[in-house]
């Protein structure tokens, strides 16, 4: 279908499918942040350090993640996507489930690696959906409500999890988080349909493109590798501060697990989904159709997020760390609509899986795999009763810089778009704005 389609009405069956992916990716989150609902009871059983459950939280199931995102990007932008997807989810539901009959710190972290493996395709596969589900005016949206999955997500673990572990142990949460995938994959099969591929471009965006291509795409162009850079940060801001906030309440305010947890659970249950609803349309209607104004929101929130991070932990009582924690959920989710939806309209259609995976990789292997291990080695290097609290406003830094890369990735798209228009590389209707 031609750049025209961009003006086409957004059915029903359009959104239905994007609720549908959104529950697919909700689970996604749910799987892959149970270790970090569960930090402080798996810690005693196993007698971990601060490192070894870093480790455990970020590092084990990044390292698969790496090793298996290209290639299932790969198969991203070949293979039916709806099927795919529906084999992946099924698999880390089971691995997920299987994470509760460990009976070690090696056999919880293998079960990671499984978890990891499986999930490297979801974000790839999901993005590259979305692209053709909806046209580049109103990806930033779409996207957006998305991303509600991972606030969502993230509450429903934190909020069932400390409940679960306190009356059931630790190990019934595994069970609890895997399960529903089983269903889920089945309801996949049987109601999302595979879009046409590249329905929303011109017909030269369709042209065949191999890895080596995405990486020359990335790497020629200034904007979408800042961006790439940009996107590493902010999951690494995001993944540290939802390891180990919970456990910061609980050591330096005296906070109860259960109790810990529902202010996790609120604050990126609620707070994350109302930062992550609105700041795709609010970047929509500012960037009038303009890719590279797209990154103002982003830059901005993640600025934000830090500052309130820094506001929660030097907080002098509990009630103002929680207020806090909470505007740090809502800043926190105001990146991913934006930031991505300028990646995948920056990237034409015949690579979006495979550059999106790219971005995943670092994402999970330098962001999320990396982030909860540096906080918790730099409590253990810090040592003492406040370590946690130096830890985590030392990992602040990142923020800070993906903040700055979110703003360049805007100006250099600005030149980029021209540029790239001129290739015939980008959705015409995107370049044109």
């Amino acid at each position: 279908m031609s750049a025209e389609a961009d003006t086409l009405r957004i059915d029903s069956s359009q959104w239905r499918a994007l609720a549908l992916l959104t529950l697919v990716y909700m689970l996604h989150t749910m799987d892959r942040n149970v270790i970090s609902a569960l930090v402080e009871p798996i810690k005693h059983e196993f007698k971990v350090s601060d490192r070894g459950m870093g480790a455990l939280s970020g590092l084990a199931h990044s390292i698969a993640f790496a090793i298996a995102v290209l290639p299932v990007g790969w198969l991203a932008d070949r293979v039916n996507r709806t099927r795919l997807l529906a084999s992946l989810l099924a698999t880390w539901s089971v691995m997920t489930a299987l994470s509760g009959v460990a009976t070690s710190y090696l056999g919880l972290l293998v079960a990671r690696l499984g978890v990891g493996g499986a999930e490297a395709g979801t974000s790839p596969t999901c993005m590259s959906l979305i692209s053709d589900l909806f046209p580049p005016s109103r990806r930033a949206s779409a996207i957006g409500v998305f991303y509600l999955s991972t606030a969502l997500g993230t509450g429903v673990v934190f909020l069932v999890g400390a409940a679960v572990a306190q009356h059931h142990g630790w190990r019934a949460m595994f069970f609890a988080a895997g399960v529903p995938g089983i269903v889920v994959a089945c309801l996949l099969l049987l109601f999302l349909r595979e879009p046409a591929r590249g329905r929303f471009e011109t017909d030269g965006a369709l042209n065949g493109a191999g890895m080596d291509d995405a990486i020359r795409h990335i790497l020629r162009n200034r904007s979408v590798l800042v961006l790439v850079m940009a996107v590493m940060l902010a999951a690494m801001l995001v993944s540290s501060l939802w390891t180990w906030t919970a456990s910061f309440l609980i050591r330096i305010h005296g906070l109860e697990p259960k109790q810990a947890g529902l202010v996790i659970a609120i604050a990126a249950g609620v707070g994350m989904a109302l930062g992550s609803s609105t700041a795709g349309p609010l970047a929509d209607r500012l960037s009038h159709g303009v890719p590279s104004r797209l990154a103002f929101v982003p830059s901005a929130t993640t600025a934000l997020s830090v500052l309130a991070a820094f506001g929660m932990l030097f907080a002098p009582t509990a009630p103002t760390a929680i207020g806090f924690a909470l505007l740090m959920g809502v800043m926190l989710g105001g990146w991913f609509g934006p930031g991505y939806g300028m990646l995948l309209t920056l990237t034409p259609v015949s690579m979006r899986g495979r550059v999106t995976a790219t971005s995943q990789l670092l994402s999970n292997l330098v962001g999320a795999g990396l982030g909860p291990l540096l906080t918790g080695a730099l409590s253990d290097h810090i040592g003492g009763s406040d370590s946690l609290r130096l830890a985590i406003a030392l990992t602040m830094i990142v923020g800070v810089l993906a903040a700055v890369l979110f703003a360049l990735a805007g100006w250099y798209a600005k030149g980029d778009m021209t540029r790239i228009d001129a290739s015939g590389q980008v959705p015409a209707a995107a370049a044109r704005a």
